[in-house]
């Protein structure tokens, strides 16, 4: 890794204030096991190696004991693991994490899917525009739609019910590509409250970034690049929950179950594109 230093930064994020809340840097494990090493640039002999996805865990375990409120835990590729997913769900939280177009995915009758595979069974017409924010070019939007999963992160010996579990995915306007985000919530929950939530996990980029310009001047040098001092890996929680309000002149959106294309409109608390 040579100079650079790999951080994993918490945020809380509302619909108007984004804060770094804990952040630690990460020992690779080729570090953590070089005694020579430690013990020439002064690494505790507490300090050991551990996986981005504990440290991610430990950090929101710790912001909740502390007191913040929160509902929802997102994060990029990094933290989709399986193991970390169950642990945020024993925490209390929903999730909604980016995964990769293979990762694996169960639907309703038990076959199994790479996320990409799912959007086979989705209509052309059938997907709901929103934006998600201004961009440099103008507002952005895009196409959503959502699957029905069968979950694969239940807790040992979990009380609650299994839960929504489905699979989103965002595909750009015009040309096509494609992002896929895994999506847990202990009760119903419409689309457009889950595209708020992954939209808001931006914020967290943005705090990270403004963060890391303050701590370089602060030291009255420049910020480095990824690749060179103070490279971050952002996760956050929301600290509040995301409320829904129904935009218009969506396109019709559908979830869509192993029985086919249901109307959002048929379930509680589900999202009504028109």
């Amino acid at each position: 890794m040579g100079l650079c230093q790999v951080a994993v930064h918490l945020a809380a994020v509302t619909p108007t204030m984004r804060v770094i809340t804990d952040r630690a840097l990460r020992l690779p494990a080729d570090w953590a096991a070089d005694d020579e090493r430690r013990e020439a640039v002064g690494v505790p002999d507490e300090i050991a190696f551990a996986s981005k996805p504990h440290q991610a865990v430990r950090m929101v375990a710790d912001a909740l004991k502390a007191g913040v409120s929160a509902r929802w835990f997102a994060a990029d590729e990094v933290y989709c693991g399986r193991e970390l997913r169950a642990q945020i769900r024993q925490l209390g939280l929903g999730y909604t994490v980016g995964v990769p177009a293979t990762h694996p995915v169960t639907d309703g009758a038990g076959h199994r899917w790479h996320a990409r595979q799912m959007l086979n069974k989705v209509r052309p017409g059938h997907w709901m525009r929103r934006s998600t924010g201004d961009g440099a070019k103008g507002r952005r939007e895009y196409n959503w739609n959502w699957l029905d999963i069968r979950a694969d992160d239940t807790p040992d010996g979990a009380q609650q019910p299994d839960g929504m579990s489905v699979l989103v995915a965002r595909r750009h306007r015009y040309t096509g590509e494609t992002s896929y985000f895994r999506c847990w919530t202990p009760g119903d929950v419409a689309l457009g409250a889950l595209v708020e939530i992954i939209c808001r996990r931006w914020k967290i980029e943005e705090a990270d970034v403004s963060q890391q310009l303050a701590d370089h001047l602060d030291r009255g040098a420049a910020p480095q690049q990824p690749g060179g001092v103070g490279v971050a890996i952002p996760m956050g929680v929301i600290a509040e929950p995301a409320s829904y309000v129904e935009p218009r002149g969506l396109e019709r959106c559908v979830m869509w179950t192993n029985a086919g294309p249901r109307s959002c409109s048929s379930r509680p608390g589900a999202c009504r594109g028109r």
